[in-house]
Protein backbone atom coordinates (compact mmCIF):
# COMPACT_ATOMS: atom_id res chain seq x y z
CA UNK A 1 0.00 0.00 0.00
CA UNK A 2 0.78 3.50 -1.11
CA UNK A 3 2.10 6.23 1.69
CA UNK A 4 -0.85 7.95 1.03
CA UNK A 5 -0.28 10.31 3.88
CA UNK A 6 2.51 12.08 1.53
CA UNK A 7 0.00 12.10 -1.32
CA UNK A 8 -2.12 15.41 -2.82
CA UNK A 9 -4.98 14.07 -5.09
CA UNK A 10 -6.62 17.39 -7.13
CA UNK A 11 -10.63 16.45 -7.65
CA UNK A 12 -12.07 18.92 -10.23
CA UNK A 13 -15.37 18.51 -10.14
CA UNK A 14 -18.53 20.69 -10.80
CA UNK A 15 -21.34 18.55 -9.00
CA UNK A 16 -20.97 19.19 -5.42
CA UNK A 17 -22.20 15.56 -4.32
CA UNK A 18 -19.85 13.74 -6.70
CA UNK A 19 -17.08 16.21 -5.04
CA UNK A 20 -18.02 15.38 -1.53
CA UNK A 21 -18.34 11.63 -2.38
CA UNK A 22 -14.80 11.70 -4.28
CA UNK A 23 -13.21 13.58 -0.79
CA UNK A 24 -14.20 11.39 1.89
CA UNK A 25 -13.27 8.26 0.41
CA UNK A 26 -9.66 9.79 -0.65
CA UNK A 27 -9.20 11.17 3.02
CA UNK A 28 -10.42 8.12 4.79
CA UNK A 29 -7.40 6.65 3.13
CA UNK A 30 -5.27 8.93 4.03
CA UNK A 31 -5.26 11.11 1.40
CA UNK A 32 -4.34 15.43 1.20
CA UNK A 33 -7.38 16.39 -1.19
CA UNK A 34 -7.79 19.47 -3.10
CA UNK A 35 -11.21 20.96 -4.39
CA UNK A 36 -11.90 22.53 -7.83
CA UNK A 37 -15.28 23.20 -8.92
CA UNK A 38 -14.35 24.10 -12.24
CA UNK A 39 -11.18 24.42 -15.12
CA UNK A 40 -10.10 27.47 -14.71
CA UNK A 41 -9.81 26.88 -10.40
CA UNK A 42 -8.64 24.04 -11.17
CA UNK A 43 -5.97 24.79 -13.07
CA UNK A 44 -4.94 27.35 -10.49
CA UNK A 45 -4.43 24.86 -7.70
CA UNK A 46 -2.51 22.05 -9.86
CA UNK A 47 0.12 24.92 -10.96
CA UNK A 48 0.20 26.41 -7.37
CA UNK A 49 0.43 22.97 -5.37
CA UNK A 50 1.40 20.62 -8.10
CA UNK A 51 -0.87 17.47 -7.03
CA UNK A 52 0.52 14.13 -7.43
CA UNK A 53 -2.51 13.38 -9.49
CA UNK A 54 -6.05 15.32 -10.69
CA UNK A 55 -9.09 13.57 -11.29
CA UNK A 56 -11.34 15.91 -13.19
CA UNK A 57 -14.39 15.74 -14.95
CA UNK A 58 -14.79 16.60 -18.40
CA UNK A 59 -18.15 18.59 -18.16
CA UNK A 60 -16.76 21.78 -16.08
CA UNK A 61 -18.10 25.31 -16.16
CA UNK A 62 -16.47 27.83 -17.47
CA UNK A 63 -14.04 25.75 -19.44
CA UNK A 64 -13.93 22.39 -20.46
CA UNK A 65 -11.86 19.47 -18.78
CA UNK A 66 -10.55 18.96 -22.46
CA UNK A 67 -9.26 22.40 -22.41
CA UNK A 68 -8.09 22.70 -18.93
CA UNK A 69 -6.43 19.35 -19.46
CA UNK A 70 -4.22 21.10 -22.32
CA UNK A 71 -3.34 24.32 -20.05
CA UNK A 72 -1.89 21.77 -18.03
CA UNK A 73 -0.23 19.91 -20.76
CA UNK A 74 1.45 22.82 -22.06
CA UNK A 75 2.69 24.59 -18.70
CA UNK A 76 6.10 23.03 -17.60
CA UNK A 77 5.04 23.30 -13.59
CA UNK A 78 2.11 21.11 -13.96
CA UNK A 79 2.73 19.00 -17.67
CA UNK A 80 3.95 15.55 -15.69
CA UNK A 81 0.91 15.33 -13.63
CA UNK A 82 -1.09 12.59 -14.58
CA UNK A 83 -4.77 14.04 -15.34
CA UNK A 84 -7.25 11.17 -14.94
CA UNK A 85 -11.03 11.86 -16.69
CA UNK A 86 -13.18 11.53 -14.22
CA UNK A 87 -16.75 11.45 -16.19
CA UNK A 88 -20.29 9.70 -16.05
CA UNK A 89 -19.61 9.13 -19.98
CA UNK A 90 -19.23 5.46 -20.02
CA UNK A 91 -20.39 4.38 -23.08
CA UNK A 92 -18.49 1.99 -25.35
CA UNK A 93 -15.85 3.99 -26.74
CA UNK A 94 -15.65 6.86 -24.29
CA UNK A 95 -12.69 5.59 -22.27
CA UNK A 96 -10.52 5.13 -25.85
CA UNK A 97 -11.59 8.91 -26.91
CA UNK A 98 -10.58 10.49 -23.32
CA UNK A 99 -7.72 8.63 -23.77
CA UNK A 100 -6.77 10.09 -27.65
CA UNK A 101 -7.31 13.25 -25.87
CA UNK A 102 -4.16 12.99 -23.60
CA UNK A 103 -5.82 11.69 -20.19
CA UNK A 104 -3.61 9.92 -18.54
CA UNK A 105 -6.50 7.26 -17.14
CA UNK A 106 -10.52 7.24 -17.09
CA UNK A 107 -12.47 6.53 -14.13
CA UNK A 108 -16.22 6.43 -15.04
CA UNK A 109 -19.24 7.94 -12.55
CA UNK A 110 -20.94 7.05 -10.90
CA UNK A 111 -18.38 5.94 -8.49
CA UNK A 112 -17.96 2.17 -7.11
CA UNK A 113 -17.12 2.71 -3.42
CA UNK A 114 -15.12 -0.36 -3.01
CA UNK A 115 -13.21 0.48 -6.36
CA UNK A 116 -12.76 4.05 -6.48
CA UNK A 117 -9.65 4.53 -3.74
CA UNK A 118 -7.47 1.35 -5.52
CA UNK A 119 -8.06 2.64 -9.18
CA UNK A 120 -6.47 6.39 -8.36
CA UNK A 121 -3.79 4.06 -6.33
CA UNK A 122 -3.19 2.38 -9.47
CA UNK A 123 -2.86 5.59 -11.34
CA UNK A 124 -0.25 7.06 -8.81
CA UNK A 125 1.51 3.58 -8.74
CA UNK A 126 1.65 3.85 -12.87
CA UNK A 127 3.05 8.15 -12.36
CA UNK A 128 5.75 6.58 -10.62
CA UNK A 129 7.33 4.61 -12.99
Amino acid sequence: MLENFEKTILVIESNQRDLRLCRDLLELRGFNVLEAIDGIEGVGLARIHKPNLILMDVNLPKISGEDALNILQHKPETKRIPVIAFTGFAMKGDRERFLDLGFDGYIAKPVDTRKFVPEVEIYLEQSKK
